[in-house]
């Protein structure tokens, strides 16, 4: 028997099963090349002297603790205030919090250069009547008028739903019922204006105020999808 060159002082055979000399226990051949007495400055910057390896002759970098620990250092604040801040060795830190504006800014007393001037152009009326002379009015681009007419593609049950018809039976209807779902009684949000009667069944009834009720979202869902309430009316 004989101790492991790598300095463990773990005893092996002096052979192996082939009568081959031994010189490391199995994964110890790189070990000894880390043996030192070397000792190295703890890397997190607090100045304690340590070994090179530790135990098990495994490189070693900081104390024990010290891995994740960034040391701080005291430094004078760059505004030339005089007091001084702890800051970590890493930071760019230069100024105290709030500090940092002190050498920015006017001084008192300075009179800026634009004091006075008034930017505004001495026709600026004549500039907004000629907008409002241009600018295109509501319904002036619509359908044929506009470059884009593509003949009508809209479905018919869409215009019908945005038409102004359409628009003022919603809010009619939202109105009456204080913009709160009839089934849950939850207020405000996402609402829906739903047809008691089928919206495709009874075109006469489409803008009846009777036949309208106000849905919240989840509620319209489940009417519509499961319930299938359209199709019993």
């Amino acid at each position: 028997m004989k101790d492991c060159e790598c300095e463990c002082k773990t005893k092996i055979p002096a052979t192996d099963s082939r009568g081959r000399p031994r010189r490391f226990v199995k994964g110890h051949e790189k070990r000894h090349k880390l043996n030192t007495n070397e000792q190295i400055p703890c890397g997190c910057g607090c100045g304690k002297i340590i070994d090179s390896v530790d135990k098990r002759n495994r490189p070693k970098k900081y104390s024990w603790g010290h891995a994740g620990r960034k040391s701080v250092k005291e430094v004078f604040c760059a505004c030339g205030c005089k007091k001084k801040f702890t800051k970590k060795i890493d930071s760019t830190q230069i100024y105290i919090k709030n500090h940092h504006n002190k050498n920015a800014g006017f001084k008192k007393g300075y009179t800026p250069w634009n004091k006075g001037k008034n930017w505004i152009p001495p026709n600026i009326d004549e500039f907004i009547e000629g907008g409002k002379e241009t600018r295109y009015k509501k319904g002036q681009l619509s359908k044929e008028k506009h470059h884009n007419w593509k003949g009508g593609i809209t479905p018919v049950h869409v215009q019908i739903r945005n038409s102004e018809e359409g628009k003022n039976w919603r809010k009619a209807v939202f109105e009456r019922d204080n913009y709160t779902c009839v089934k849950c009684g939850e207020r405000g949000g996402s609402l829906v204006a739903d047809h008691k009667k089928a919206f495709y069944k009874y075109p006469g009834l489409r803008f009846e105020l009777s036949n309208g009720r106000t849905l919240c979202e989840k509620c319209n869902h489940e009417s519509t999808y499961k319930l299938k309430e359209w199709k019993n009316s």
